[in-house]
């Protein structure tokens, strides 16, 4: 049996940056420029292995989310993008709580995600994502080690972040986050975004990647 090395304490939870990232006015730059540079797109699924690619579910997942086009940051994403790459490989190496996954990179661009109200929706639906990992099984999705999450607005109600350790949901704040800063965790814990009850929630997402988990 091969002698264990490393023992991780913090493997099966989340981290939430006490301090923002982002300050509130280049929080509202990004949301401007995702809203005005990228594709709008409704959020899909990954669908049953039997019928293969990716559809709709609206009463599984409601959110508008907003993609750039191209693989490689021009010179505005590139302010952001970097940020939060260094200070996630920051976090993750630090020996007293980071997680320590071997990462090769961010292979996939950021993404902006709109969730909103009912009365608000082009669907008369609360905006959700129902609970879900953000590992799977294509060639992309299951290099996915670090998932990240930054909350770039406030004053909605709803759309709370919560994971499923043990029976019960944990969740980081029961209203909206601090503008700016950051929620990470290993993108095979279960979670999920609950229903929208007032207002838009906006949040740029994405992942860190690496060899498979093994």
């Amino acid at each position: 049996m091969k002698e264990i090395s490393r023992s991780c304490p913090w493997i099966n939870t989340f981290a939430h940056s006490r301090q923002p990232l982002f300050s509130p006015e280049e929080c509202g730059a990004i949301i401007d420029y995702g809203l005005n540079n990228w594709r709008e797109e409704e959020g899909q699924i990954e669908l049953p292995e039997h019928e293969q690619g990716h559809g709709l579910n609206l009463t599984y997942r409601n959110v508008t989310s907003f993609k750039t086009s191209e693989e490689i940051p021009n010179d505005y994403e590139k302010w952001f993008v970097e940020k939060i790459y260094n200070n996630l490989l920051t976090f993750n190496d630090n020996p007293e709580f980071g997680y320590g996954f071997d990462l090769s990179g961010m292979n996939e661009p950021p993404i902006l995600m709109k969730y909103e109200a009912p009365d608000l929706n082009k669907h008369n639906m609360a905006g959700k994502y129902d609970w879900h990992l953000d590992i799977g099984s294509d060639d992309g999705m299951a290099t996915r080690k670090i998932s990240y999450i930054i909350h770039l607005n406030s004053g909605y109600e709803g759309g709370e972040l919560q994971w499923l350790i043990g029976n019960e949901p944990s969740y980081i704040e029961r209203t909206s986050p601090k503008l700016g800063t950051i929620t990470v965790f290993p993108t095979y814990l279960l979670h999920r975004i609950s229903p929208m009850t007032s207002g838009i929630r906006y949040t740029l997402v994405g992942w860190i990647h690496g060899d498979s988990f093994r």
